[in-house]
């Protein structure tokens, strides 16, 4: 499909290039030879570059969201701003060294990894401001140069539509997550398989509820588990897991800053989170939410969760204060804004 599309609200107007399979698997094979990552490869269209390049003199500057689209962007001559959120590379080799899953699978996110980490390095340098929400992610892909040119923007929450209520029903778990992704479905299989049956054994009633997107065989297979259901996409996150007692992020590999947790505090559902998706975020344990590393950790925060309504509400509501200090997405975006004004205005001062 190609051509205009109505939209409301944010866009004066959309333009959608068609993008078929046989085209992403020639682009993929087509750099495989090559150090370029495959993900670039595999989005690579010569249509969409035709058509950037009609559209790109009518405008400022251009945003590109990710290294894919900021391949067609980068030597176009107006200010570019580079959107990456995560270092790719980063979640990647976490993948590769995870002890799960075939070996083939792991050699090939290994190879991706490295081809990544080269690119997402050399993309930095072709960009005004490369944006990522976290210091892990820049401190992993930031060389010696690169100082004005990296801007950490973390994520935010809309305050007002994530509004607080603590209110456990003694049973409920919540996983918030898009189930498409690698990284949140294996946290999903991980908790109902190695954690949820543990948790079950002193507490039958608990179940763990799955929100989010996700594929009819993956969500058949969630399903065979005791106690987990999954409800798909959904029109409203906090209809969904009103009740809930606890919100877990168990991300085992991934990067950047994970949105279900400040989903959870926002809400007022105390959460557990993996390591990893603690990093980035200025969440103290104990005090905003709780941390969880081997199985028997995660059984035993989540049963106090369940057990004690006065822990769960004091976790509730500091990290209810922490989202409303500094992760609304008013107080997170500004200063994004204003540098990405600043290139805006040197340019025209310049013309």
């Amino acid at each position: 499909m190609n051509g205009p599309v109505s939209c409301t609200g944010i866009f004066q107007s959309i333009h959608r290039v068609y993008h078929p399979a046989w085209k992403r698997a020639f682009g993929v094979l087509k750099v495989l030879p090559s150090r370029t990552p495959l993900q670039v490869g595999y989005y690579r269209n010569s249509s969409f570059r035709r058509k950037l390049a009609e559209l790109a003199p009518q405008h400022d500057g251009i945003l590109a969201h990710l290294i894919r689209t900021g391949d067609y962007v980068r030597d176009l001559p107006m200010p570019r701003f580079l959107e990456m959120t995560d270092a790719i590379s980063l979640a990647y080799g976490r993948r590769a060294r995870l002890k799960s899953g075939s070996l083939l699978k792991s050699l090939a996110y290994r190879i991706e990894a490295d081809r990544l980490l080269s690119y997402e390095r050399t993309a930095i340098q072709s960009f005004d401001i490369s944006i990522l929400v976290s210091t892990v992610d820049r401190d992993h892909l930031a060389q010696s140069g690169d100082a004005g040119k990296i801007m950490i923007c973390p994520n935010g929450v809309d305050l007002n539509a994530f509004p607080f209520s603590y209110c456990p029903d003694g049973r409920t778990i919540v996983f918030i997550g898009n189930l498409t992704s690698h990284q949140n479905l294996d946290a999903a299989v991980y908790f109902a398989g190695s954690i949820l049956p543990g948790i079950r054994a002193r507490h039958p009633q608990a179940r763990l509820k799955l929100v989010g997107r996700i594929e009819g065989g993956a969500r058949q297979s969630l399903e065979r588990y005791e106690g987990v259901s999954v409800t798909g996409t959904i029109g409203s996150i906090p209809d969904a897991v009103r009740g809930a007692c606890a919100g877990v992020c168990p991300i085992r590999f991934g990067a950047g800053v994970q949105s279900k947790l400040l989903e959870y505090m926002a809400l007022g559902i105390p959460a557990v989170t993996s390591p990893v998706g603690l990093e980035g975020l200025a969440a103290v344990p104990d005090r905003h939410l709780l941390l969880a590393s081997a199985p028997q950790q995660w059984i035993d925060r989540i049963r106090t969760l369940l057990e004690d309504r006065d822990r769960g509400r004091e976790l509730a509501v500091a990290a209810r204060a922490l989202m409303e200090r500094r992760y609304s997405w008013s107080d997170t975006t500004a200063p994004l804004c204003t540098a990405i004004q600043q290139r805006l205005n040197v340019r025209r001062t310049a013309a």
